[in-house]
């Protein structure tokens, strides 16, 4: 799933800054989901 995260995300105009605020989750953390790290 988190490959297609940054897909959607872009798509939607949405940043990472925007996901962090949204969710609690920092955008470090948001990173590391999407390009499959942990």
């Amino acid at each position: 799933m988190g490959p297609r995260l940054p897909v959607v995300r872009e798509r939607r105009g949405v940043t990472l800054a925007d996901v962090s605020r949204a969710t609690g989750i920092s955008p470090s953390t948001l990173s590391r989901i999407e390009t499959s790290r942990r």
